[in-house]
């Protein structure tokens, strides 16, 4: 959707704020900025990448201070959304990047107003995350969750996920009889599958049969 354009450090010397026709030492002819910037980024969001384009970052650049910043840094918060997704407008406001950057994001659906849930955690292979499972009880499933214990008893081993023992809300994987696990690295994802059901209608869990049934993922 928006063409990255290789940009050149902004100059100290330019031309005023928005809106108006400067002239720059380094150019023979007026450089209407506002209109620069807005024809800038318009073939920007284009995905256009044109000599045009290139030229008219190259004129900001030389004549009008402030519009090449403002259009550097959407270009900049743009890249940033592919990795950090929409969020709020608020999280990109700043005095060092100012109104006309998160204005633009705002048009272009890139920043929200509304209060922007945190992504949900993607599990190994697509699995079920741990503090989504008791809405799944009595269903089978692959559940996925990162790892907080494993107590080793007489009768059984029980591997906690998402919260620990004895918080009723944890995930616990169920291995009935006298098992030896090797250690598991405490940054572990652990998953496994089977049938999920409320243990006295509290503690959501999984039986497995063998140890062997649980995957960790690093």
């Amino acid at each position: 959707m928006i063409a990255a354009v290789l940009v050149v450090p902004l100059l100290a010397a330019g031309c005023s704020s928005y809106g108006g026709t400067t002239s720059s030492s380094n150019s023979s002819a007026s450089v209407d900025c506002r209109h620069t910037f807005e024809r800038a980024l318009a073939l920007e969001r284009q995905g256009v990448t044109s000599q045009d384009l290139l030229d008219r970052v190259e004129s900001m650049y030389r004549s009008c201070p402030a519009e090449y910043k403002a259009y550097t840094d959407y270009i900049e918060i743009v890249l940033d959304t592919v990795e950090q997704g929409v969020q709020s407008c608020d999280h990109w406001r700043n005095p060092e990047i100012g109104d006309e950057p998160v204005r633009l994001l705002r048009e272009d659906g890139l920043c929200s107003d509304e209060p922007v849930a945190p992504p949900k955690p993607t599990w190994p292979d697509g699995g079920l995350g741990w503090d989504e499972a008791r809405s799944h009880a009595g269903s089978w499933q692959r559940v996925c969750g990162p790892l907080k214990s494993v107590r080793v008893l007489d009768y059984g081993v029980f591997v906690n996920i998402g919260l620990d023992y004895p918080s009723a809300d944890r995930f616990t994987f169920v291995i009935w009889g006298d098992w030896q696990l090797e250690p598991i690295p405490a940054s572990s994802t652990i998953c496994a599958s089977g049938n999920i059901y409320l243990h006295e209608e509290v503690v959501t869990q999984i039986e497995l049969g063998h140890p062997n049934e649980i995957e960790i993922w690093d």
